[in-house]
């Protein structure tokens, strides 16, 4: 999901309400803390040996132990300054860094804000990793070792 299109979810939230991130395990604590947006332009090569050309958007969650959840006002308020002075943010599909009590970093795909009458809640997707050649149906041959590499 795009920056804009989870504004756009966010759009009809009243100001006030919380908002809630949570993974499989567990929702993010309250406290928790926006620490940065980040747009990067990548360039890679795969275990195909082709190169790949794309735009990253990452935004990190510091975990929080105290205090009280940001406000869908003040989240709607720093994504939209923060797309005004960076637009490149809004170039690929967002993904969030976490680390549960701050250990052990993880990557996951930001969900549909799910909109209640108490509170917003955002599910973060779980991120693994994908043989780029094999997912475009491309160049990944197997060898005998059940590997394309």
């Amino acid at each position: 999901m795009k920056l804009s299109a989870f504004l756009k979810a966010l759009g009809p939230s009243p100001v006030d309400l919380p908002v809630i991130y949570f993974t499989d395990e567990a929702a993010i604590g309250a406290g928790y803390h926006l620490t940065e947006l980040k747009s990067a332009p990548t360039t890679s090569i795969d275990c195909g040996g082709n190169i790949n050309h794309f735009h990253e958007v990452t935004l990190q969650l510091l975990d929080g132990s105290v205090g009280k959840h940001m406000t869908a006002g003040k989240l709607t308020k720093i994504l939209l300054h923060s797309l005004k002075t960076l637009p490149d943010l809004d170039w690929a599909d967002v993904k969030v860094e976490f680390a549960p009590n701050n250990e052990g970093l993880q990557l996951f795909l930001l969900g549909e804000p799910i909109v209640t009458d108490f509170e917003v809640r955002v599910p973060l997707i779980a991120d693994g990793a994908v043989c780029k050649p094999a997912a475009l149906g491309g160049d990944c041959v197997p060898s005998l070792t059940g590997s394309c590499c």
